[in-house]
């Protein structure tokens, strides 16, 4: 009967400690704030034991970052960052190539149009599926170099 109550117990005593693992675990609580004074306290141990692990450099960089006011254009190890892209209106060159393509049906000739504004105006006309055999073919006469064109699905060879 002794070794039966024992044996409970134990059970109980190994239930209740799962549990108020489980609850530290899962449980939400809020970090209490250390003062600054245990925190230099801290600081002075680090320096005393004259170890600085990667521990206490992540410690002390997030509390900098806590206490900076302007944590948008630094980074945790005080590198300036830019975390904003600007945005720059198109060239005028890239509003033409970009209306060419969107209108590649209308255009008659492309003689005297540099091979390179070529390349782009048939990646423009590709990508937005406007290539056909007329537009091809203005692509390729008087034109020197190779031609470059994408997604010619519906172009047959002959």
């Amino acid at each position: 009967a002794s070794e039966r109550r024992w044996e409970e117990r134990e059970k109980k005593q190994r239930k209740e400690t799962a549990m108020n693992y489980a609850y530290d675990l899962h449980s939400v609580q809020i970090p209490q704030k250390q003062s600054k004074k245990q925190e230099e306290e801290e600081e002075e141990e680090v320096k005393r034991k004259g170890e600085r692990s990667q521990f206490h450099e992540a410690k002390r960089a997030i509390r900098k970052r806590r206490s900076s006011d302007d944590n948008n254009n630094t980074s945790s190890v005080g590198i300036e960052l830019n975390l904003t892209t600007e945005r720059t209106a198109p060239t005028l060159m890239e509003l033409t190539t970009r209306l060419l393509a969107e209108n590649s049906d209308a255009i008659k000739s492309l003689k005297l149009v540099p091979d390179h504004l070529r390349r782009t105006i048939s990646n423009l006309a590709s990508d937005l599926g406007k290539v056909d055999k007329r537009f091809m073919q203005l692509l390729i006469e008087d034109s020197p170099s190779e031609v470059y064109a994408r997604n010619c699905v519906d172009l047959l060879e002959k």
